[in-house]
């Protein structure tokens, strides 16, 4: 197996299945990661999210909310691994998934793996196979992921035909993802501004370090030897104090 610590990032804000989130990451993991949830602000009742603890796990508790991508740049800079992997705080990962995403990374690569979904009453993977996208901009439906740049999933009958026509290439070159899950060499991160928060908020976080990485010769990367699951939030959802929808308030205009 190839040498490197994993720094794991989970940036977190009231996230109803974060400790499920950092026990499939420890069970699963087959070398020597640490895990870095970063506990965005404060749950309704004035405390913070409360996490087992373990050695590996180390939390990054901010008293006022910060945002996202604020929460990825502070937990960056405090990792001590060779590799950077950011995950939300509601997925599944695959059996071994460090040692097999370090596997084919090399120093200017951002590598994402296949993508499920998750069946919420059993917490267990729903085969879904998104691996391409349509990258987009302008962006400017009336939905509530806003405007800008967007990794777009194809419809379902071309999701299928297109992984049928590229199903020999288990490491392929993509022009965006979804964004739940990423993974590149730390130092490779670091060489980079840090995530804009003041002119992207929320959204765009995979355009923005997929486009740096193509801008700057690198490549942007689909390891089909790995997949995961991803928990996609909705109304019917609530955060870990009860909260409804999200969990917590996200400001429509600046979206």
């Amino acid at each position: 197996m190839i040498r490197g610590k994993v720094s794991v990032i989970i940036p977190a804000r009231n996230e109803a299945h974060l400790q499920q989130t950092v026990d499939d990451l420890l069970t699963k993991a087959a070398g020597d990661i640490e895990i870095i949830p970063v506990l965005d602000g404060t749950m309704s009742d004035g405390t913070f999210q409360p996490l087992r603890e373990d050695p590996r796990v180390k939390p990054l508790r901010k008293p006022a909310p910060e945002g996202m991508r604020p929460a990825i740049n502070d937990a960056a800079q405090l990792a001590t691994g060779q590799y950077l992997m950011k995950c939300d705080g509601h997925v599944i990962v695959g059996e071994g998934y460090d040692a097999i995403l370090k596997a084919d990374c090399d120093i200017d690569w951002l590598v994402v793996p296949t993508r499920h979904s998750i069946e919420t009453d059993t917490w267990t993977i729903k085969r879904r196979d998104f691996n391409y996208s349509i990258l987009t901009y302008p962006f400017i439906a009336a939905t509530m992921y806003g405007e800008g740049c967007h990794a777009v999933t194809f419809p379902w009958d071309q999701n299928t035909a297109i992984n049928l026509q590229r199903a020999d290439r288990l490491i392929d070159d993509i022009m965006g993802a979804q964004g739940s899950l990423w993974f590149q060499h730390r130092d490779y991160f670091l060489r980079f501004p840090p995530l804009d928060h003041a002119g992207l908020y929320f959204y765009q976080e995979n355009q923005e370090i997929t486009l740096r990485v193509l801008a700057a010769g690198g490549r942007s990367i689909i390891n089909k030897k790995i997949a995961y699951g991803h928990w996609h939030k909705g109304k019917e959802s609530q955060g870990a104090d009860g909260r409804p929808g999200r969990g917590f308030y996200l400001d429509v205009r600046k979206k």
